[in-house]
């Protein structure tokens, strides 16, 4: 007798018909970003994994200068400065966010992907912080 949903599960990284269905692009992350996230808690796994389904993070990381600094405000995770940091070598991520704890998976994540703070770093901010302005 087998239990619902006993068996293998479909998971981002693996074909299957659910994850093919529409298309299947978004379900395929870089094996540098599902190693990232494998010792946080599942419930950091799965948030990462919605959030790596519904948006373009791929596409939109292409849209970024290809060197220089990158600023992401509210990367939570840092599933998408991770991503970015990934992109390209010249380029260098500043993700902030207001939770520390999200911070501390992020950097996890960072670490566990061969990402130093030269490369990608988490700022911790608060609530009414805006980054600075240069003056031209």
């Amino acid at each position: 007798m087998t239990s619902r949903g006993a068996g293998p599960q479909p998971t981002p990284d693996m074909p299957s018909e659910a994850n093919t269905a529409s298309g299947g692009s978004r379900w395929h992350r870089p094996p540098g970003i599902i190693a990232a996230y494998q010792s946080e808690p599942w419930t950091t796994r799965a948030h990462t994994m919605v959030r790596w389904a519904s948006i373009p993070m791929e596409t939109v990381q292409q849209e970024l200068p290809s060197s220089g600094e990158v600023l992401e405000i509210g990367c939570g995770h840092g599933l998408f400065s991770l991503t970015a940091a990934l992109g390209s070598e010249d380029r260098r991520i500043i993700g902030t966010d207001i939770d520390g704890a999200k911070l501390v998976e992020a950097r996890r994540a960072a670490e566990a992907a061969g990402l130093g703070q030269d490369r990608l770093e988490f700022v911790q901010v608060e609530s009414d912080w805006r980054p600075p302005v240069e003056q031209t």
